[in-house]
């Protein structure tokens, strides 16, 4: 007798529907660079729900086509596949093709009977996570296997149902993708433009300008070079003693760590995950900064950025710059940015590498005449301002998908008469959309 959950849905395994297919093993000694080779998705590339490219390595032979990733698959790092975050999946899109499936990742395709949207969202639910957490296995490496992944059991709906439910939660994606598109063109805009004036030279008036050079490098005449200690304040962070409940219970100042910055893929912070009380704070070394610092990591992974949007503080794994009238916030965000190979460089340390402050405080920075600065700053800021409201947009609607994901694919929220038509809803309009499975 086959056992069905409340909604009536009969409870099948994965493996009835799945055929879990890990990818093969890529000689690191072989690995090329340039894009017009082919992307590699290992573990490392798998975020909860997305893809980081970022350090990807790429294959210039031939490979067999059963390795070769699709557009909608699905994937899962099978080696250290919990992160704090979550679980480490995500789904293949349009802009990640080419790639190749690497070995100890697992690559998931609906087979007849079960919609491969939907199964993004089986594997996106709490159930699932709850399945795998506890059935990591390994001191050295924790992993998971393919039998494990296709032992998992769900409820499944008629395909009908199926098809209503991924386009419901799809067009959540669908929104955050597009806003996440429009995010990198305006985040690549502000990074084009500083490029352009302040290291390539090419900025307004640029043909009359006298250049000197000494050994600091080539520079407009007039252009200060100064150190970091010289252009704008830097604080560091501490963390609060976990022995004492009071410094953490109930508390309300968002205290970031690197992995704040690292899993959330954003760059205005609006919350940490850990926040601290008064007397937390009051009683170590962290200190609060104002909103709109720009915060770097600055041991292990060096270079993140984020800008915090409330007065915060930080562990101690970051360097915080404050920014000012002469080096405001986002021409000191993008010469952060524009400088993380040099800081990466610098930096030491046997068990993990971290900058100094100390040898921070002393880094050169060529700063522009105040003018251009400020014309820079205009520009940017409002660009900035865009990504900003879009990225917290697309919290919002993250927040909404996540509170709808678990009620849909379990079948506690009926469809079945709600009309929905093609890959998403038939409004465009978001609160609608809202609204109509609420």
């Amino acid at each position: 007798m086959t056992t069905v959950n409340p909604a009536g849905w009969p409870l099948v395994r994965l493996g009835d529907y799945v055929k879990v297919v890990a990818g093969p093993a890529f000689k690191s000694a072989e690995f090329v660079e340039g894009e017009e080779h082919v992307r590699l998705l290992r573990g490392d590339n798998v975020i909860q729900g997305r893809l980081r490219w970022d350090g990807v390595k790429r294959w210039a032979g031939d490979v067999q086509e059963r390795y070769h990733l699709q557009e909608d698959d699905v994937v899962i790092a099978m080696d250290r596949p919990w992160i704090e975050a979550g679980l480490k999946w995500a789904w293949i899109q349009k802009q990640d093709l080419p790639a190749y499936l690497v070995q100890r990742v697992a690559r998931l395709r609906a087979t007849e009977g079960l919609d491969q949207k939907f199964l993004r969202y089986v594997i996106a639910s709490p159930d699932f996570t709850a399945y795998i957490k506890p059935i990591v296995t390994g001191a050295t490496v924790p992993h998971i296997s393919g039998g494990q992944i296709e032992a998992h059991r769900f409820p499944v709906p008629p395909l009908p149902t199926q098809r209503k439910i991924a386009a419901i939660l799809s067009a959540y994606d669908d929104l955050i993708e597009n806003n996440t598109r429009r995010v990198r063109v305006l985040e690549e805009m502000a990074r084009a433009l500083y490029r352009e004036w302040f290291v390539e030279f090419r900025f307004p008036g640029h043909e009359q300008a006298e250049f000197v050079e000494d050994e600091q490098g080539r520079r407009p005449k007039g252009w200060v070079v100064q150190t970091v200690a010289q252009t704008f304040s830097i604080l560091g962070g501490a963390t609060p003693s976990k022995a004492e409940p009071e410094f953490w219970e109930g508390g309300d100042i968002n205290w970031y760590t690197p992995s704040d910055i690292t899993k959330s893929g954003r760059v205005y912070q609006d919350e940490s995950q850990a926040l601290i009380t008064f007397k937390g704070l009051s009683r170590s070394s962290a200190t609060l900064f104002p909103a709109y610092s720009v915060m770097m990591t600055s041991r292990a992974t060096i270079g993140a950025i984020g800008i915090n949007t409330t007065p915060a503080t930080v562990n101690q794994g970051f360097i915080v710059g404050l920014p000012n009238e002469r080096f405001p916030l986002q021409v000191m965000r993008q010469w952060f940015a524009a400088n993380v190979e040099q800081f990466i460089g610098l930096a030491s340390g046997a068990t993990f590498k971290e900058i100094s402050k100390s040898t921070f405080k002393a880094i050169n920075v060529v700063v522009p005449p105040a003018e251009l600065v400020h014309r820079f700053e205009a520009a940017a800021a409002t660009w900035g301002r865009a990504v900003e409201n879009l990225e917290r947009r697309n919290a919002n609607l993250r927040r909404t998908r996540d509170l709808l994901l678990p009620r849909l694919v379990s079948g506690e929220l009926d469809v079945s008469a709600l009309n929905v038509r093609g890959p998403g809803l038939e409004t465009e309009d978001e609160q609608t959309r809202e609204e109509a499975v609420a």
